[in-house]
């Protein structure tokens, strides 16, 4: 499994601090020519801010990975995983959303 983290299309590596000139479309090409299979991504501009998901980059990242697809950052109700499963995604971290009661686990455990 590997993941990508980005903000405003660009990776960004060491925990956020780094920013690159890598686009998402790099960082995906290169996950894929590596062999993975697996893609846990998130938004770092969108995570723990509990004002949505950026459903357009996970229609793009949808389109340029067709491996299992983790999705994370700015998840904040049960409306936002069902959207993300239309998309395509294959499961949610959800985080914030989770502590503040925002999404309940026993009515979203099955949903993705």
């Amino acid at each position: 499994m590997s993941s990508l983290d980005f903000e405003d299309g660009f990776v960004k590596l060491s925990g956020w601090q780094e920013a690159t000139q890598i686009s998402i479309e790099e960082g995906i090409l290169h996950i894929k020519k590596l062999g993975f299979q697996k893609l846990i991504y998130t938004d770092i501009k969108t995570d723990g801010m509990l004002k949505g998901h950026n459903f357009e980059a996970a229609k793009y990242i949808r389109s340029l990975f067709d491996g299992f697809l983790i999705s994370s950052g700015g998840i904040s109700s049960k409306d936002d995983i069902l959207k993300l499963k239309g998309i395509g995604v294959d499961g949610v971290i959800i985080g914030k959303a989770l502590y503040t009661g925002h999404v309940k686990l026993n009515e979203i455990i099955n949903l993705v």
